[in-house]
């Protein structure tokens, strides 16, 4: 005879055991975590790290049709750290094709705009740049001032000054 108490220990074993089976079915469910990079994280894991000017935007397909790109053209103003001389192109994830009217975003990394001035921490060593640590590694800069992810304000030389220090 099943009693009340045996009862409630088997409904939980069961509800644990489904929320365990759950789990393990879903767990690679295309959830994605940010580790969050300081600065120092930032320049020191950058092999470029660039302060300039957004010149244009070109998105596209991959070779295989599953996913839209942009690569984003940058004309360097000031080189902190690296070889870029001129332009750099840096690609990033997602994007709008206007021809195809068709778009696919991605959460964690950067936007940009046409005329915007940016810092950027850059992965340069392929044939196109990629960003380090998605939208951590690409800074505006507003009025000589960058805003941190942090909410912090500096000014754009100090923010250079320690961005160099940190990468050395």
């Amino acid at each position: 005879m099943m009693t009340d108490s045996n009862a409630r220990k088997g409904t939980v074993t069961l509800a644990l055991a489904a929320g365990l089976l759950t789990g393990c079915l879903f767990s690679g469910s295309g959830q994605a975590m940010m580790v969050a990079m300081s600065v120092e994280q930032l320049a020191g894991t950058a092999d470029t790290i660039v302060v300039g000017t957004v010149l244009e935007q070109t998105s596209a397909w991959n070779a295989d049709r599953s996913a839209i790109h942009t690569d984003v053209v940058v004309s360097v103003d000031e080189l902190v750290k690296g070889n870029a001389a001129g332009e750099v192109v840096v690609r990033v994830a997602g994007g709008y094709i206007e021809s195809e009217d068709i778009g696919m975003g991605v959460s964690d990394t950067p936007t940009f705009r046409d005329g915007e001035q940016v810092v950027l921490f850059l992965n340069a060593g392929a044939e196109v740049a990629t960003v380090t640590g998605q939208f951590q590694g690409k800074l505006t800069v507003t009025d000589g001032t960058v805003a941190m992810l942090s909410g912090e304000v500096v000014s754009i030389d100090d923010f250079i000054g320690a961005v160099r220090a940190a990468a050395n």
